[in-house]
């Protein structure tokens, strides 16, 4: 038995007692397309889709449709199937699918990247089964065989995944622009906010905080004030800024540092914003502090 048979035969149970036992390839979409997070209450955007890969502005990325008075709780912005009654009748259709093409295929991870490079995108590799994709763009499922599924939000990714998360359109900031850029406080704060040094009478911008975890700089080879440029690479940067930074300290709990700003910027935005980053600004330590 394939692996997507085998996917299908996790749902198979649900499905109404009129629908026939061997699954059709329709139907075997059907069921994969639920795994993967989608359906008629999945995502909208604000942009319509077409079926063919599409590049969506940051006002339209990665959005989900609002919650309902009697939905479950959060999935912490996952678009997902919510555990509620189906809307009315009369109720507003979702603008766009989510999913608007499957392929299928065997790829590799160096071809996915090379395709995500070439969409402005930076990928994702998602853990054995329901790994989660952050954002539109597109998807592989390592099965036997492969599928490419090109999606307009961010959705439940199948097994021994990678995704390409797509960046909004390049609007052009210069690394200092980016930098600077006043935000919302409804979302990621502005670089600024953090790594600005804020210690004097006025904002010094032309300073940049660098974050030590307690007691980083001490230790033997460890990452510091003077060496914090080899130990984390522009692209790692790059990559902290699109993703943000979070994990886990070593007693097991959870930090959240900073938020992640693929929705915001553009890859090139991003990437000429660590360049300025880099070459430009006056590294300051500072430290994180993780207890009293």
């Amino acid at each position: 038995m394939s692996r997507r048979a085998r996917l299908f035969s996790l749902i198979a149970p649900a499905l109404p007692s009129n629908v026939a036992s061997t699954p059709t390839r329709a139907l075997m979409t059907s069921a994969l397309t639920g795994l993967l997070g989608v359906g008629a209450l999945g995502c909208s955007d604000d942009a319509t889709m077409e079926p063919d890969p599409v590049v969506l502005d940051a006002s339209s990325m990665c959005s989900c449709p609002p919650p309902q008075a009697d939905a479950g709780p959060s999935d912490g912005g996952v678009c997902s199937l919510p555990d509620a009654a189906p809307a009315p009748a009369d109720a507003a259709a979702p603008v766009g699918p989510m999913v608007t093409l499957e392929t299928e295929g065997t790829r590799t991870f160096a071809e996915i990247k090379q395709a995500c490079d070439q969409r402005a995108g930076y990928t994702q590799v998602h853990a054995a089964c329901a790994g989660v994709n952050s954002c539109a763009g597109f998807s592989y499922g390592d099965w036997d065989p492969g599928v490419t599924t090109e999606h307009t939000c961010a959705g439940t990714n199948g097994c021994n995944g990678i995704s390409c998360v797509v960046l909004p359109a390049d609007a052009g900031k210069t690394g200092k622009e980016v930098y600077e850029a006043m935000l919302p406080e409804t979302g990621p704060r502005a670089c600024t906010n953090c790594h600005a040094d804020w210690s004097g009478q006025a904002v010094d911008l032309t300073k940049f905080k660098v974050y030590f975890m307690p007691g980083e700089q001490e230790q033997a080879g460890g990452r510091t004030i003077a060496n914090w440029l080899e130990k984390r690479s522009a692209a790692e940067q790059a990559r902290m800024v699109a993703f943000g930074s979070i994990g886990r300290l070593p007693d097991g709990s959870a930090f959240s540092h900073m938020s992640p700003y693929h929705k915001v910027f553009s890859r090139a935005e991003i990437e000429r914003a660590v360049q300025y980053v880099r070459t430009q600004l006056q590294p300051v330590a500072a430290t994180i502090k993780v207890s009293d």
